[in-house]
């Protein structure tokens, strides 16, 4: 299996009822190299304090974890600033309150080579 880095980018504001399960969804994957990017603008609930505990819980698993919380400008802003920081040869967004099918569903993805042309993969949603 490939274990090419995989920047999964959360975008969060004011989550706390949403950012653990999108979080243990990302924490819970089987895949090898996952780099994790939170980027809060800058929430004033318990966003926080919950993303905080779950690193916490996580941090000797597969995943590498950064956190940004501050004033941004909107969702876009703070996707943009997840795209600079990432250092994964693969982005892929998770919107806060949005998780995935399984736990094995990265590995499932990477498990293929890809053409070095392939510059997007999607997904669909389960309802």
């Amino acid at each position: 299996m490939k274990t090419d880095k995989v920047t999964i980018v959360t975008v969060s504001y004011n989550a706390e009822n949403d950012i653990e399960k999108t979080m243990r969804s990302v924490c819970e994957q089987s895949y090898k190299n996952i780099e994790y990017l939170i980027i809060d603008g800058k929430s004033n609930d318990k966003t926080l304090r919950i993303v905080n505990k779950l690193i916490e819980e996580y941090k000797n698993g597969n995943i590498s974890f950064q956190i940004v919380s501050e004033k941004d400008n909107g969702i876009y802003d703070a996707m943009n600033k997840g795209i600079k920081m990432a250092s994964g040869k693969w982005i892929l967004f998770l919107n806060t309150g949005d998780y995935f099918f399984n736990h094995e569903i990265i590995s499932d993805i990477f498990s293929q080579d890809y053409d070095d042309n392939i510059t997007g993969i999607y997904g669909d949603t389960l309802r």
